[in-house]
């Protein structure tokens, strides 16, 4: 997918704004029930700001006691299956973790259509003993 820049960092990808929230509730959906995804550049490059935004809202709802912002949550993962492992295992594992949750790691290039391809992961808490 080819990306336009438009003012500051919004990213078209040639795709209508209900198509890209859409291709991004489904991707950050996944990405929450499998920890680990592998898309395209692109897609996770927009699709990290969302993850971060999801995250420090489950914190707020989990920690500091705003069930008003469950909502926004709910509205962005679809399933039921990936809002109960948001809460009951991402959130508490990302409680002392400030901000960088994701990581990315970029691959070769995508042979047919030669798209530059990277994995998107949620970082896991590490303990040293």
């Amino acid at each position: 997918m080819k990306i336009k820049y438009i003012q500051g960092r919004k990213w078209k990808m040639n795709l209508r704004s209900d198509e890209r929230w859409h291709l991004i509730r489904n991707l950050v959906t996944q990405l929450v029930t499998h920890e680990r995804i592998k898309t395209t550049s692109a897609k996770a490059k927009h699709m990290t700001p969302t993850v971060e935004r999801l995250i420090a809202l489950g914190k707020k709802v989990v920690f500091e006691n705003k069930p008003h912002l469950v909502k926004d949550i709910n509205r962005t993962l679809t399933t039921e299956q990936a809002r109960k492992k948001f809460y009951e295992e991402l959130i508490p594992r990302l409680k002392e973790v400030q901000g960088q949750q994701t990581r990315r790691v970029y691959l070769k290039n995508r042979k047919g259509d030669n798209a530059p391809v990277s994995y998107i992961e949620i970082k896991q808490k590490y303990t040293y003993q």
